[in-house]
């Protein structure tokens, strides 16, 4: 008996990237590029405060570390656009 397969065209119209925006979580960036670029994908970029940041402050340090979480992203694309 013979199986015959049928090959199906894959399609990736969405790719959706969580990241701190720390240094270490850029490092995907390059891969999710040329796969967005291979499928004619659009890419979407979420930043995601993690948990430990909040676990371990006191409720006092709630606003000071909601103002760094804000602050942080916006000097970490900076690199990103000048690499």
């Amino acid at each position: 008996m013979a199986i015959t397969a049928k090959a199906e065209a894959v399609r990736i119209e969405r790719i959706l990237v969580a990241t701190d925006l720390s240094m270490a979580s850029l490092w995907s960036l390059p891969y999710v590029t040329e796969i967005a670029k291979k499928y004619g994908s659009t890419v979407f970029v979420a930043h995601a405060i993690p948990l430990g940041t909040y676990v371990v402050a006191r409720p006092q340090s709630f606003d000071a570390i909601e103002e760094e979480c804000r602050r942080a992203p916006k000097r970490n694309w900076i690199r990103i656009r000048l690499n």
